[in-house]
């Protein structure tokens, strides 16, 4: 129910047009949109368009208290989404840019408050992708200093299911 979706995000959005929750949400939908759909360029495009805007309003907020958890969690998020598409579409370089930039974001998150549970489940991702990549791409991961952990990985996904918000059925399908 993807446009049902897209409308409520959409509501969320010109309710509070300075809070990056509602633009991370409405690209998390694109963004399984074009998983179901990867030679769909134009939903991609998308994606990529309102990800760069939940960043830019994150950083807006950043600019203003730079421990602003949730700020820091959307912009993670978006980050890390980013990342997880150029892998999709073959972007290696990309995908582990965005996504090393989200670790980043999610890392602050934690240390800032470690209950914040749904951080996790970005960071379950990336470790447990990271560890299981191609091992093509893992030459160039092991260059570039792209660290994984599978069963650290699989711990922070159970931790996302089981106390996540926002995550919780993400990380339940991961």
């Amino acid at each position: 129910q993807y446009e049902k979706a897209i409308n409520v995000f959409d509501q969320l959005i010109r309710a509070d047009p300075e809070n990056p929750r509602g633009y991370f949400l409405k690209s998390a939908a694109y963004f399984w949109m074009f998983s179901a759909d990867m030679q769909n360029q134009q939903i991609g495009d998308i994606f990529k368009q309102i990800s760069y805007q939940a960043v830019e309003v994150a950083e807006k907020r950043l600019e203003e208290n730079e421990q602003d958890v949730n700020a820091l969690f959307y912009m993670g998020g978006a980050y890390g989404s980013l990342g997880r598409y150029y892998g999709m579409t073959y972007s290696y370089l990309e995908s582990y840019w965005y996504g090393k930039k989200g670790v980043r974001y999610l890392e602050q998150v934690i240390e800032l408050d470690s209950t914040y549970y749904d951080a996790y489940l970005g960071l379950g991702i990336y470790h447990y992708l990271a560890d299981v990549l191609p091992k093509f791409v893992k030459v160039l991961s092991f260059l570039l200093g792209l660290e994984g952990d599978r069963d650290l990985g699989i711990q922070q996904l159970k931790l996302a299911a089981e106390r996540g918000v926002y995550g919780r059925i993400e990380a339940l399908f991961c």
